[in-house]
């Protein structure tokens, strides 16, 4: 049985290999339905990205993430993207990035 972000097997004791393993019963019993996860894969860099940016390099997305889902909109993501707001949808903000990319690209 695999553990959490910190141990590669459960560990007894840990509150956070005990929270991953009933997120995992919960998704096998079908209590829990990820999302899409489509738009998050296509941008992957992008959304990397902006999760670095974030401070939330680990965390799982979806295709209906948020920028509030991870609190404000912090300094090193206005400096990626100076348009994003909290309620923007992670898939967006990264779509606003690779295309601002794509137009100083072209500018070239």
């Amino acid at each position: 049985m695999a553990g959490c972000t910190l141990h590669t097997e459960h560990t007894d004791g840990c509150r956070l290999c005990k929270t991953t393993e009933r997120i995992n019963k919960a998704i096998r019993d079908n209590k829990i339905v990820i999302a899409s996860q489509e738009k998050v894969q296509e941008l992957h860099q992008e959304v990397e990205e902006i999760l670095e940016a974030i401070g939330h390099p680990e965390a799982l997305v979806t295709d209906l993430s948020t920028i509030r889902d991870f609190g404000s909109v912090p300094p090193a993501l206005q400096d990626l993207v100076p348009t994003a707001m909290e309620e923007d949808y992670i898939s967006e903000v990264a779509m606003k990035l690779r295309n601002s990319r794509r137009y100083n690209y072209d500018d070239e």
